[in-house]
């Protein structure tokens, strides 16, 4: 990928859990505190590297962070490996994310995702216009603070894989198997209250909100949850006032739809058209209701079971679309649904026909902000090389209000990284559960350590049933008392109330 410092190669990425836990004990000598202060400082170097250079583009500093013999290993074997100003123009949009991180001594194992816009040719492929995400491991040497070795395998297949056309007759068809899954052709005339569409549970607009004049495009993932559902249909459509609006709009737009990955031959389905009501549409009341004409392609997946999968939709518009009163500007829409489906998901109740669809604000799902502090007090079991951690403290939350917690944590002695669950009930007593992965790692002053968790959430009951989402807790602990406090910040998804 590095042939030289002016052609450091090829887009790295994954999308991993981020890491942190805690370490309420470290070593205290001087020779511990010099480890550390080497590990952090290391870590930051190649920091520079994902931040400047890919993410904000800094040419300059490739001199100011690599040796001048530094030495690159690539793993692969392909031979289409990509300078890094190619990549940088070909995605000039690109951003790197460092999910993990494993220092020891001189090496920096990084595991990073890349997410980026293909809008110039690359590995000979001409722009498509596509979001491409993937991932790739970097294991740096840092030596008297410079990068003076690199060992990674570029992932240039796929890459290829996302941006080269497909063979639509290797498409999907109805009739098609997907795991336990079928596809197969909606019904005529066209029925959404006798079979739920995928909007009715995930946002089918997150560009476009009901607040917004105009929508962003760009890439968005959105995480639903579904009840195991005979059918549900999960064709794009388009919304519009009258049919010559709708048709001239239709034209101008290119879809695709993908299901795990597995581009789906939408024309084999076809088309189908319908009148339905459609409530606060964005320039409009939250309780008005217009009637609008509809064109969706017609493509059902049969058979939910309990687990996961990808929905994937792909929205190229030629010219300016209007959405209500707002507009979608020409560009690149990529929306990456990850649905469970989940035996205790709500579904949707029965509604006179022709259901409400397309507007955020018939979601039954809600993102909003999770912010909070916390305070508590731990105590510690040590059985090296790890140590138990179970918390226990309240805290006062945007959506939990008042709330009591408690959290438990296994802790690797040596890194400071640790697992752990943690529950959380509001004076209701409605609740929260989640897993969390964190780092900790002292501070400089005496007893103290700072502790980062990324905090999922699993599971919730009262007004938290079905919630999903994540958030990051960042807190100080004294590693005497046990006495720890600090804040948390994320976002979860809330059912709505039907």
């Amino acid at each position: 990928m590095f042939r030289n410092l002016s052609h450091l190669g090829g887009l790295l990425v994954i999308a991993l859990l981020f890491t942190a836990a805690c370490q309420p004990i470290q070593p205290t000598n001087a020779r511990a505190g010099e480890a550390t202060n080497t590990r952090q400082a290391n870590q930051a170097l190649v920091q520079r590297f994902y931040d400047e250079v890919f993410t904000q583009k800094k040419m300059a500093v490739l001199g100011e962070i690599f040796a001048e013999n530094f030495v690159a290993h690539d793993l692969d074997d392909q031979e289409l490996p990509a300078g890094l100003e190619e990549t940088l123009v070909a995605f000039p949009d690109i951003k790197a994310t460092v999910n993990q991180w494993v220092i020891e001594g001189e090496l920096v194992t990084a595991i990073v995702a890349y997410q980026g816009t293909h809008q110039a040719e690359f590995l000979g492929v001409a722009p498509t216009g596509k979001v491409v995400t993937f991932a790739i491991v970097d294991v740096w040497r840092v030596q008297d603070g410079v990068i003076t070795e690199l060992w990674h395998d570029i992932p240039n297949e796929e890459i290829l894989e996302q941006i080269q056309p497909q063979d639509n007759a290797q498409a999907l068809k109805p009739g098609d198997k997907i795991g336990t899954m079928t596809l197969s052709a909606g019904p005529l005339p066209f029925d959404l209250a006798a079979i739920p569409p995928f909007p009715a549970f995930c946002d089918p607009t997150p560009a476009l909100k009901s607040t917004d004049t105009e929508g962003k495009p760009g890439a968005y993932i959105v995480e639903c949850t579904v009840p195991p559902l005979p059918k549900l249909h999960i064709g794009g459509g388009w919304i519009a006032a009258d049919e010559a609006l709708r048709d001239a709009d239709w034209n101008a737009q290119h879809k695709e739809v993908y299901v795990n990955g597995q581009l789906i031959d939408e024309t084999a389905f076809g088309s189908v058209d319908a009148d339905v009501p459609v409530l606060a549409l964005p320039g409009q009341a939250a309780d008005e209701v217009q009637m609008v004409k509809l064109r969706v392609w017609n493509i059902v997946l049969e058979n939910l079971t309990p687990g996961e999968f990808i929905l994937h939709h792909v929205m190229r518009l030629d010219k300016p679309l209007a959405q209500g009163q707002a507009t979608m500007p020409a560009g690149v829409y990529d929306y990456t649904y990850k649905i469970t489906v989940d035996a205790n998901a709500v579904a949707p109740q029965g509604a006179p026909a022709p259901v409400k669809i397309t507007s955020d604000t018939m979601v039954p799902t809600q993102s909003v902000p999770f912010t909070g502090t916390v305070e508590a007090v731990e105590t510690y079991d040590v059985k090296p090389p790890t140590m138990l951690v179970d918390t226990t403290g309240s805290g006062e939350s945007n959506e939990l209000g008042h709330f009591t917690v408690t959290w438990e944590f296994t802790v690797n002695l040596d890194t400071g990284a640790g697992v752990g669950s943690a529950h959380f009930i509001a004076a209701n007593g409605d609740s929260l559960d989640t897993t969390s992965l964190g780092q900790g790692d002292p501070t400089g002053k005496p007893d103290e350590n700072r502790v980062v968790e990324q905090h999922t959430i699993t599971g919730g009951t009262g007004r938290f049933a079905g919630t999903t989402g994540t958030f990051t807790l960042d807190r100080l602990v004294n590693t005497k008392t046990g006495v720890t406090s600090g804040s948390f910040d994320g976002s979860i998804v809330l059912q709505k109330a039907k």
